[in-house]
């Protein structure tokens, strides 16, 4: 997301980390990569999915362009097994014998009680040869409390950290993230903001935008059953300001987001301890061209894992893995290409009833 890449909280949490670990490396046969320049790669988060800005600035002399099927097809996609193998690693022992589909179709509910969930995410992206890959760990706890009509969100932890040369740097916390409380609500097929949009449900910045971990679910439950799930994602700055014109009782303007269409299937029916959980699998790509002060070229592929309890229609476990390529035009005028590869996990970690998950360790400074 092009807003990532001016997200002030990630900025100056990465230019703290990278000037502490003195990351500026030269590329053999190439010009410096600066702080910035790495900080703009570490950004480039999940989900890169900003449209071409109006009015875009004329390319370069001797830009060459190339279609964007084309530039999509050089990254490979993620392993078939990628996002299951994450879910398995945190299930409990016993968990995943194959079950019977549920006498209901699984469906979203409202909690009963408040739910607490952490996410955690990690992206690295090639820097230099000689050099191992760099990036950014992201770790968030979020509180989901039952409310009027729906759940109310609220991020009360942020915390994030530079990923280099095989290590975390040390933790840069945002303990007081001023995003307005998202409100979301169910018809039990899917997921909707009320009054919003807002930062933390719809956009990607510091946190990856949670309505990406909430699909869509089936309506009707058997194994091979198909959705179409569509994705409204806002830009940051859209979101904030919106954010404090409601908080001031200014009018608010009506903003048309990015849409994406993501397709999953439903692959099976597994057992948790007694428990019946709805298993959803899927996979898209996404691809950016940016041509406004700097150019930005960037191509995606995903695979997804979710997991539903089938009783309480809660999420248990949303994995997300991705595979991309992007092309900066750096201070210098000349481009450079960098793969990445990013992985996003969200736990229900506490909840007062029904299954839940280990929690996510704290991120500390020390090797992967």
């Amino acid at each position: 997301m092009i807003q990532v890449l001016t997200s002030r909280l990630a900025q100056e949490a990465l230019g703290r980390v990278l000037a502490a670990w003195r990351l500026r490396c030269r590329m053999p046969r190439g010009p410096r990569w600066t702080i910035g320049s790495l900080a703009t790669i570490a950004l480039a988060s999940s989900g890169c999915d900003r449209c071409t800005p109006e009015d875009p600035s004329p390319p370069p002399e001797g830009y060459v362009d190339r279609p964007a099927n084309t530039y999509l097809e050089q990254v490979e996609p993620p392993p078939s097994e990628a996002p299951a193998r994450l879910w398995r690693s945190v299930a409990k022992e016993g968990w995943g014998a194959e079950a019977e589909p549920p006498e209901k179709t699984v469906r979203w509910q409202v909690p009963s009680c408040p739910l607490r969930y952490v996410l955690r995410s990690r992206h690295l992206y090639d820097v230099a040869e000689g050099r191992e890959p760099a990036g950014q760990a992201i770790r968030v706890e979020i509180v989901a409390n039952p409310s009027e009509g729906g759940v109310t969100l609220q991020a009360t932890e942020v915390a994030t950290s530079l990923v280099a040369d095989g290590a975390r740097g040390t933790p840069s916390q945002h303990a007081t993230i001023d995003w307005a409380l998202p409100q979301v609500t169910t018809d039990g097929t899917s997921w909707r903001e009320l009054d919003g949009p807002t930062t933390l449900w719809s956009a990607y910045s510091t946190v990856p935008a949670l309505t990406g971990f909430f699909p869509d679910l089936p309506r009707a439950g058997q194994v091979g059953a198909r959705i179409a799930w569509g994705v409204d994602i806002h830009q940051q700055r859209t979101t904030k300001e919106i954010e404090r014109r409601r908080a001031e009782g200014r009018p608010v303007p009506s903003v048309t987001p990015t849409h994406r269409e993501r397709s999953l299937e439903v692959t099976g029916f597994i057992d948790l301890d007694g428990a019946t959980a709805l298993v959803l699998e899927g996979s898209w790509s996404m691809m950016v061209d940016i041509r406004d002060r700097m150019l930005m070229r960037r191509a995606e592929r995903w695979r997804g894992h979710f997991v539903v309890v089938a009783d309480s229609g809660r999420l248990l476990h949303a994995a997300l893995v991705g595979r991309s390529l992007q092309e900066l035009e750096l201070d210098d005028r000349e481009r450079r290409e960098s793969r990445g590869r990013g992985e996003i996990e969200l736990r229900l970690v506490e909840a007062c009833d029904g299954p839940t998950l280990p929690p996510v360790p704290t991120l500390a400074a020390g090797p992967l």
